[in-house]
């Protein structure tokens, strides 16, 4: 039987894990489902089982809702006539597959941006003039060059800091533009909830948005069954005006006594249920795996919710919380399976929290850790779990915590395959330099300057910290790197000299990302760069630059040639799109 699929060639087992690796490169998904029925079969599941978490381009629109309001029903579809909207008279046919049905995660914040962008670019409705106000919200733009995959020499690309446009302002003449939202993202959801087993599902409600995501409670509030199959869930409630009818209370008790579920986010809850309601809450989901805390001040749901879910816990994250009750963080001695450990702008992270895991005679065998603050004793803490730790993000504010943190790298840290350190110092680098040393199978690095965003030229301090890193760097390198992130001022004698060490090297990165801090000589530096990235065999490359682009610049003036020079050997990429981080190694 084997022998007859391997001469037919139909290995859909085989072909489906392939496949999978490549679910988050849209471009190489949409090539796969080309190639012939059994990759279009395979294919087509994965491509669609999580749309809306496609980027949203200003220039690029998203073309989602084409396709997806073609399965609404009849009466939907007359309801969208009456608001404006003439779905009936579309052109396209209903498609071959059945694409609601795929989907596995929803975000509601989500749906309504690719709704709002859908509308926006709706040729047949007329403009809004003049240009008014909206409910929705408008993000400031920063001083940011971008440099793009798709870069014309007389139409540079350049866009603001943020990766994508998360505009929400309308642009055409609606009547009711918010009520149209509304309307049409519940009916998605409706769909998606009708069609699909639904997996993951992120519920954000602030006052930018509109009503949708409150029709959403109401609507799984009188269908609870829908939510039996969640293993995700997460909510995001920040201020919710208009609603004063709703009981988060009761909605959050009915989810979490519906499903059960393998994560669960909480985002502060405190303002609608109470801490010990939530942790009884989830002291009865038999199923987690994962935990968020976001702005915590109790350790009731800390204790609960770890100690009955110690066997099942593999991975926990506290945001802006404040642990300085949890004085001993006694509850982690129960979690016999953790990997990863997350401390992110939190009070309280001291010697004293991590005593418990200091304390037991066996260390947890955490693989990814992560710890951005104030902190004290992260060097202990690095010291007991160092033997199994191998993704490691360090933003640590103070001198000699860092210093005492990258000392315990040394000594306890040797098999790190991801390392991210930043607020680098002049007196840190010969730190550094050990680490990588001490640590050649690593695969992915990212080093960042403390405070090099000074917003002109004259920021020296960071330019020379910038120059000693890249001296040295090249040297310590291993051969095995395969990304590398400098987040510092650059000068292009500086970077000149840096590849041509990784070029002596042969050292081979696939992606490359420069955020440069130093806006002086940009074509000078984008010309260093271009002249070592095939010979570096360099596949992709992101390249930002903190400054406004001046068509009258002389330093700009060639920007456009150079860029078509490096993107005609690498496929450049938006530097947010490239970026590794320790979640993206958490399982």
């Amino acid at each position: 039987m084997a022998c007859s699929k391997l001469f037919s060639g139909d290995l859909p087992e085989i072909t489906t894990y392939i496949i999978r690796y490549l679910q988050h490169d849209y471009k190489s998904l949409h090539s796969c489902v080309l190639v012939n029925r059994l990759l279009c079969k395979i294919t087509i599941p994965i491509l669609w089982e999580n749309p809306f978490s496609i980027i949203r381009r200003e220039s690029r629109p998203c073309n989602l809702l084409d396709t997806y309001l073609l399965f609404f029903d009849q009466e939907d579809q007359k309801k969208l006539m009456e608001l404006g909207i003439p779905i009936i008279s579309s052109p396209l046919k209903k498609p071959v597959f059945n694409y609601p049905m795929y989907i596995k995660t929803l975000n509601t914040p989500r749906i309504e941006l690719h709704t709002v962008d859908w509308i926006n670019n709706l040729s047949f409705l007329p403009n809004l003039k003049p240009r008014t106000s909206s409910p929705y919200f408008t993000n400031l733009e920063a001083s940011t060059i971008w440099f793009t995959e798709e870069v014309k020499p007389d139409n540079l690309n350049f866009l603001p800091s943020y990766a994508e446009n998360t505009r929400m302002d309308i642009k055409k003449a609606l009547s009711d533009p918010a009520k149209i939202i509304d309307f049409i993202c519940l009916a998605l959801f409706k769909l998606f909830i009708n069609a699909s087993s639904l997996r993951n599902l992120t519920i954000g409600m602030d006052f930018y948005y509109g009503q949708f995501s409150l029709q959403v409670c109401e609507f799984m509030l009188k269908n609870p069954n829908i939510v039996t199959s969640l293993e995700n869930f997460s909510m995001e409630l920040i201020d919710v005006p208009n609603s004063p009818n709703f009981n988060y209370s009761f909605f959050t008790t009915s989810i979490l006594l519906s499903c059960s579920l393998r994560q669960y986010v909480d985002d502060p809850f405190n303002k609608y249920l109470s801490v010990e309601d939530l942790g009884n809450l989830i002291k009865f989901q038999s199923r987690l795996k994962s935990l968020s805390f976001c702005h915590i001040t109790s350790n009731i749901i800390l204790s609960k919710a770890i100690k009955h879910n110690s066997h099942t816990l593999t991975s926990i994250k506290f945001e802006f919380c404040d642990l300085r009750n949890n004085t001993k963080f006694e509850e982690v001695k129960y979690l016999v399976n953790l990997k990863s450990l997350q401390f992110i702008g939190c009070k309280g992270i001291t010697t004293e929290l991590f005593q418990s895991i200091l304390d037991l005679p066996e260390p947890l065998k955490i693989q990814s850790l992560k710890v951005d603050g104030q902190t004290s004793g992260v060097n202990l803490l690095l010291q007991k779990i160092g033997a199994y730790l191998q993704h490691l993000e360090l933003d640590l504010w103070d001198d000699d915590d860092r210093e005492k943190a990258f000392e315990s790298i040394i000594n306890y840290c040797d098999k790190l395959i991801f390392l991210r350190l930043t607020y680098l110092k002049d007196n840190n680098l010969p730190q550094l330099y050990d680490i990588i040393k001490n640590n050649q199978h690593l695969l992915y690095l990212s080093l960042q300057i403390k405070n090099h965003f000074s917003g002109n030229s004259s920021n020296r301090s960071g330019v020379r910290t910038g120059a000693k890193i890249l001296k040295e760097l090249g040297q310590t390198l291993s051969i095995s790197l395969k990304y590398i992130e400098l987040d510092f001022p650059i000068y292009p004698i500086d970077l000149r000299n840096f590849l041509k060490i990784c070029k002596r090297k042969n050292l081979r990165f696939n992606k490359f990302l420069i955020r440069n801090g130093n806006i002086e000589n940009v074509d000078i530096t984008l010309f260093a760069l271009s002249e070592f990235i095939r010979e570096l065999g360099i596949k992709y490359v992101a390249y930002q630059l903190n400054c406004y682009y001046n068509s009258e610049n002389v330093e700009h003036i060639y920007l456009g040639s150079l860029i078509i020079n490096i993107q005609s050997r690498v496929i450049m990429k938006r530097y947010s799109d490239m970026i590794l981080r320790v979640s993206n190694f958490i399982v």
